[in-house]
């Protein structure tokens, strides 16, 4: 068993063992904290992001385990704020890779009108420990990627309260790693995962 592969079964435990203890770290901190935890998981792929969409298959190779930490920066009007994240991400069941990332985005609370629900978008740099091989393409044709670790990542959130007064949000997540249309690099398109999990506010 490798090394990076012993060191991503560790991490994946530790990631699993802090949502299962969370719940019961704290409790009277108020809803509408600034600051969140999330940890969510999901099945993973390194198909194009526009292959996935257009052949209505994901064919996941691996499973991911996310944790993420945003904040509030500054508050827009109209229930939107500008936000940051930094998120660290641990691939498993499949090629073991760890990734690092930190974007800015927006925070949209109760957005068109739905209440105890957020929407949030984060774009920005991202750090890969041992990248994917291959990705797949259109028509499932299979390419050699160029294994670059610095790739741009975006983040989509979508949060619903488990209650009124709760601290804790439901959330369906997605991630995705590309080279940004030659920003970073000129092909790669070396993730795409999408996650149920749950956030804690604080």
């Amino acid at each position: 068993m490798s090394r990076h592969f012993r060191y991503g079964g560790a991490l994946f435990a530790v990631l699993l063992a802090f949502m299962a203890i969370l719940p019961g770290a704290a409790r009277a901190a108020p809803s509408n904290g600034p600051w969140s935890v999330t940890l969510y998981v999901g099945p993973a792929t390194t198909k194009y992001f526009g292959a996935v969409f257009t052949s209505g298959r994901m064919q996941p190779s691996a499973v991911m385990v996310g944790l993420a930490g945003d904040g509030r920066i500054a508050y827009l009007g109209e229930g939107v704020s500008f936000a940051a994240e930094f998120q660290l991400t641990q691939y498993g069941f499949g090629h073991a890779n760890t990734t690092v990332s930190f974007g800015i985005g927006f925070q949209a609370n109760a957005p068109f009108g739905l209440e105890h629900t957020r929407f949030s978008v984060y774009d920005g740099p991202s750090y890969a420990v041992d990248p994917p091989y291959t990705s797949i393409g259109y028509h499932n044709i299979i390419y050699r990627a160029f294994r670059d670790k610095y790739e741009n990542y975006i983040a989509i959130e979508y949060a619903v309260a488990l209650s009124s007064d709760s601290d804790w949000d439901a959330v369906v997540r997605m991630f995705h790693r590309s080279g940004a249309w030659g920003v970073y690099t000129d092909g790669d398109d070396d993730g795409l995962a999408f996650g149920l999990g749950l956030k804690y506010r604080f």
